[in-house]
Formats: C-alpha cells, structure tokens, sequence
C-alpha cells in the first residue's frame, strides 16, 4: 500500500516538472497574439498596423511547433455572439479561458530609430567616418508580455531588439525594411539569447 502511496506520488511529481516551466508556461500550450501596438516615438504605416508585428509572432510560435496558435478573431466573434464586452484584457483574459486558451501574448513596439554605419577612415582605422552616403541601420525593440488565462497574470517578460539595414525613400523609410526589421525582432523576442525558448529552457533547467 506504501510502496503504491509513493509510486503515485513520483508519477505525479514527474508530470508536473515535466509539464510545468518554472516561469509558469505549460507544455505545448494554446495561445492566442493580440495586436501589437506602436509606442515608439515614430510614425509609420508599417509600424502603425498593429497586426503586422502580430502576423509576424503569430507565424513565429506556429513555426515551433511547440504552441497550438488559435487565430485572434475567434475572440472577437466570441465575445460578439455572446455579447460579452472584449474591451480590456482582463475581459480578454476571461473569454480566451472560455475558450481553452491558455495563454495571451500582447506586446508593444517600444522603440524605432536609425543610426548611421560607421565606415572605417582609410587613413586611421581608429577613426570612424559617417556620410550622407554611409547605410543606415533600423534599431527597433520590442516588449512582450505573457498572460496566463486562468490568473491573468504576467508569466514571462520579454525585451527583444534588433538592427536590420533601412535605406530613406522619398523621405520614408523603405516598407520593406521596416517589414524586415519588424520581423527580425519578433525573431528575436522567441528565439533569441533572451528571446522566450531561451527563458523556458532557464526556467526547466532551475
């Protein structure tokens, strides 16, 4: 009877480590991305879509294969066939748990600026040149935040950034740059050195 007490509660012990990051993430979990906002100091059309940077999440976590990713729209039709109000995230929270999700994914751009690359003089490498001429760099950061649907509190906080070349149009920044460095820091924010895999690989590990 002991020996079957004991059995039980290994079993159950090894599923909970197993399921369960330190930092609150389960297994294989479902989410669901709401659009991302732009909080930077910059105006944009790429940057002002909210749901660019979202599609941009969105297809990163179902590329894992690690996350059953529901489409944000179910939400809001959700909550319109019911008449439930969806007009904040603790109301988000609770219709995403009505519908099995277990977590939200919300985030915002929090900055966008551009820095000249430096060329090297070729007279004195210690010194470095900058021009008219000389590429540009695209610095954006990003914050996430991951909810968990049940409490409705924050599990995992995430700070990406990332440097991609831009180049001016007509006194615009290239759409397809700004698409290009959106993307490279929704990358960033999952599979980088302090992306989200890397935090729940720390908190499996501890």
């Amino acid at each position: 009877m002991l020996k079957t007490i004991i059995l039980t509660i290994l079993v159950l012990l090894t599923t909970l480590s197993s399921a369960v990051c330190f930092g609150g993430l389960t297994d294989h979990p479902t989410v669901v991305v709401l659009p991302i906002e732009n909080k930077s100091n910059v105006h944009h059309p790429v940057l002002d879509d909210k749901k660019n940077a979202q599609e941009f999440l969105i297809a990163e976590l179902a590329g894992t294969n690690c996350f059953d990713v529901i489409e944000p729209e179910l939400l809001t039709l959700y909550a319109k066939e019911r008449q439930i109000k969806n007009d904040s995230l603790s109301g988000t929270a609770k219709i995403a748990k009505s519908l099995g999700i277990n977590y939200i994914f919300t985030g915002y751009i929090s900055s966008f600026t551009a820095s000249k690359v430096a060329n090297a003089n070729q007279n004195n490498n210690a010194q470095r040149i900058y021009s008219d001429n000389s590429p540009d760099l695209l610095n954006v950061g990003l914050e996430v935040r991951v909810i968990d649907t049940g409490t409705e509190k924050t599990v995992l906080s995430l700070s990406s950034r990332s440097v991609t070349p831009g180049r001016l149009i007509n006194g615009e920044w290239s759409h397809i740059d700004v698409y290009d460095a959106l993307s490279n820091v929704v990358k960033d924010a999952v599979h980088g050195k302090n992306g989200l895999f890397a935090k729940i690989q720390n908190c499996k590990n501890n």
